[in-house]
């Protein structure tokens, strides 16, 4: 079965964790590190996220959603719900 169909609300078992160990080798080579603090393409896919999720929470509030409310996510200790949930719809879209 695909992780994607075995993932729950709040992720108990890690499965976002465990998909993306498989992800970013598969994507960009087995010797890619996915480090904060790496350079080359690490450090260029760094600064892509960086740019383009400094533009979301803008958007939203701009577009007049309230980003403390988010569809079935339910973190409490996230302010910002609705950005992490448009985020992860674009994070994908940066790394090709």
């Amino acid at each position: 079965m695909l992780m994607v169909r075995r993932v729950r609300s709040g992720d108990r078992d890690n499965l976002e964790a465990q998909a993306a160990r498989k992800h970013w080798p598969a994507l960009m080579g087995a010797d890619f590190p996915r480090d904060l603090n790496a350079g080359g393409a690490t450090a260029q896919l760094n600064h892509r996220c960086t740019v383009v999720r400094s533009c979301v929470p803008g958007a939203i509030i701009g577009a007049g959603l309230p980003p403390a409310i988010g569809l079935h996510h339910q973190d409490r200790i996230n302010g910002s719900r609705s950005l992490t949930i448009v985020w992860n719809c674009f994070a994908l879209g940066l790394t090709g």
